[in-house]
């Protein structure tokens, strides 16, 4: 079971893709879900950060983080009052709602996503809140 789900994680493929070694498609999905919902997966990323940070010789949990964003290039049907510049990319579109916060060593670090304070567009402040969600929230 765990293998087909490390298929898919490493294949990227849709679950109704699973090659018929492996158990039905939904037994397969309905085990994940279960181990995510109950926090195993998590638990078992923030295990294997922590000792990968340990084997370079750093603390468990990053002191530092990088946000990175995924901008997605927007049509040109896609009215400009709801467009932007990404320069860093030098992509004209909208940002997408994918966001990470990631160690200086380029780790996952798990963050829950807050928004701005009302009236703030600045996608800077954005940014801050999820490091400061991060900071606040401990280890998961």
């Amino acid at each position: 079971m765990i293998d087909a789900i490390l298929y898919v994680v490493r294949t990227g493929c849709a679950w109704r893709y699973l090659l018929v070694d492996f158990p039905p498609w939904q037994t397969v999905y309905a085990h994940f879900t279960r181990l995510n919902d109950r926090g195993v997966t998590e638990r078992i990323l923030t295990e294997l950060r922590e000792q990968i940070r340990m084997a370079h010789g750093r603390q468990p949990e990053p002191a530092a983080g990088i946000i990175d964003s995924q901008s997605v290039k927007g049509a040109d049907t896609v009215p400009r009052a709801t467009r932007g510049y990404d320069a860093g990319k030098k992509i004209n579109g909208r940002l997408s709602g994918r966001r990470q916060l990631r160690s200086a060593a380029g780790v996952v670090v798990p963050a829950r996503h807050t928004r701005p304070a009302s009236g703030s567009a600045s996608s800077r402040e954005d940014d801050g809140s999820c490091l400061e969600a991060r900071r606040s929230a401990g280890k998961p």
